[in-house]
């Protein structure tokens, strides 16, 4: 083990790292102020030389959203080893611990919020000489298959193009054509049999949606990902290719308003024995996971309250049964939550929000394994919800800024959770990262970020909330989420209204409840215009 010294770049705090030879983690906590980074590279060099590594600088790489956190604080900096005398009087901070552990075992020592507990059992280290440093340096492979960041995924995507007379366009071509020529008739051929690589009709396959599918996978760490033209085209094309009519399927009793308005009206037509329950309950989640059902399907975070449920035994009570898993995770997006790490099979996500971020596209995507969606491929090309190559484009280029915009997302929720959680006129504030949600310790476990949605309850009912909304300034009023822009909207007279009220009653979808979609402006100026408008109330 390696012992270094930096001083935190949020708080200042003198820190000693304590680094595990073997480890290929990047992760470390601040015992003071609670704030994560990431380490890009470390290795052993000459002793004149120091351990000397890089602190990632991207925004996206501060993966502790904390309201104190200072993006001007962000600036790169080097961990550099301090002489014997400094080792003893900074505090130890473990890192490079897997990010997950079995599930016997209780201390997850690489998560956030438990770096206090992994420093009272370490012991001293004392940095390696200078001859053990040289020894290391020799005999060390160089790592070349290091998994890039999200943050550096996001920007260097695969590009449907190649090079031409040795020059490389930074732009992405756009593929706009709905079909592609051949030489011979005997390549045309081959390429529609699969025989070779290549295109031929758009809604089987298109160069910009291919591109955009490959950076998917990296970021979900999936083997494979496919594209569609809305979010709700993916869920319906999964669901159609892994529910057959009559099978029983078990879904959440929290879910987005337009997924329970598929199930109750096509789910039902087409057969589906369909079973709600709370996946937060792991008793009646066990009862209703039978043998004889199919699928599970869920939110985490949910849409709009924000409950966070257990990915690990989600994923364990369907291994056990043989039950296929499948979640929404657009609230959180890859760079928040990565499903696919606790042993979930589909992921599938809105890419309208964050994806495309600029609330000019539509758009959707499945990640998974190459078996799982071979079936969803399938469907996809037969029921065409597939893609246009201008559109993944656009989705490619919205991906590009979603690890700097989700990071200013969640810290700009944050702060806008805590301030409401302490006003007089608010009931109740419901954020992931919020110290008062019942889900909170499990959400720092499994979320890097607590995401974008802040949901609360005024005092009052549909027409204070009304009134609230009306006198919004900075806050556009509107259905949807995910843009840069702020947008306020009331779930029940929203993307829950095609509900039933039964429905709405028992997943807790008042007339007083408000959601917030916080964008990436000024976190002053936004709550300025929300206290602003809660004293109309």
């Amino acid at each position: 083990m390696k012992s270094t010294v930096i001083n935190c770049h949020y708080c200042g705090t003198k820190l000693r790292l304590v680094i595990p030879k073997a480890s290929r983690q990047r992760r470390f906590e601040c015992p003071n102020c609670n704030a994560v980074s990431k380490i890009a590279n470390y290795g052993p060099k000459s002793a004149a030389d120091g351990i000397e590594s890089r602190i990632a600088s991207s925004d996206a790489d501060r993966t502790s959203l904390l309201p104190e956190d200072d993006l001007a604080k962000s600036e790169p900096g080097s961990i550099v080893v301090s002489p014997e005398n400094e080792l003893e009087e900074a505090p130890v901070v473990l890192i490079g611990f897997p990010r997950r552990k079995d599930a016997n075992e209780e201390n997850v020592l690489d998560e956030p919020g438990n770096g206090k507990e992994a420093i009272e059992d370490v012991t001293h280290e004392e940095a390696p000489d200078a001859e053990e440093d040289d020894a290391e340096a020799q005999n060390t492979e160089p790592e070349v298959d290091v998994p890039l960041d999200a943050a550096t995924l996001v920007v260097h995507q695969p590009m449907p193009h190649g090079e031409e007379n040795g020059v490389f366009p930074r732009g992405d071509f756009i593929y706009q054509s709905s079909l592609f020529s051949f030489k011979t008739v005997e390549d045309m051929i081959d390429v529609m049999a699969q025989k070779k690589p290549g295109y031929s009709y758009t809604r089987s396959g298109n160069p910009n949606f291919r591109a955009v599918e490959k950076t998917l996978a990296k970021l979900d760490k999936t083997e494979e990902a496919l594209v569609f033209a809305s979010g709700l085209a993916a869920i319906a094309t999964t669901i159609f290719a892994t529910v057959r009519p009559g099978e029983r399927m078990v879904i959440g009793s929290h879910l987005y308003g337009g997924t329970v308005q598929f199930f109750n009206r096509v789910g039902k037509d087409q057969g589906f024995e369909l079973v709600p329950v709370d996946y937060r309950d792991p008793d009646a989640l066990a009862e209703a996971l039978t043998t004889e059902t199919k699928a599970a399907y869920f939110e985490t975070p949910t849409n709009p309250h924000n409950h966070i449920v257990d990915l690990d035994m989600v994923s364990r009570l369907c291994r056990e049964r043989g039950i296929v898993s499948i979640i929404d995770n657009t609230f959180a997006t890859p760079i928040f939550q990565r499903p696919a790490e606790y042993g979930i099979d589909i992921i599938v996500h809105s890419g309208t929000k964050y994806f495309g971020g600029h609330s000019d596209l539509m758009c959707g995507a499945v990640c998974g394994s190459e078996d799982r969606l071979k079936s969803i491929r399938s469907y996809r090309l037969n029921l065409g919800g597939v893609l246009n190559g201008f559109d993944a484009w656009l989705m490619q280029r919205g991906i590009k800024t979603l690890a700097l915009r989700m990071e200013r997302h969640g810290l700009n929720s944050l702060f806008i959770a805590r301030e409401l959680s302490k006003h007089p006129k608010v009931r109740a504030a419901y954020y992931p990262f919020l110290e008062s949600n019942p889900g909170y310790s499990l959400a720092r476990k499994q979320m890097s970020g607590g995401g974008a949605i802040v949901s609360f309850e005024l005092d009052g009912g549909f027409d204070e909330a009304k009134r609230f909304v009306n006198a919004l300034k900075l806050f556009a009023r509107g259905p949807s989420l995910g843009g840069v822009e702020s947008l306020a909207s009331i779930p029940a007279f929203g993307a829950h209204r095609f509900i039933t009220q039964d429905q709405r009653d028992a997943m807790g979808v008042a007339d007083n409840l408000i959601r917030l979609s916080i964008g990436i402006e000024s976190k002053e100026d936004l709550w300025r215009d929300l206290a602003n408008a809660l004293r109309l109330v």
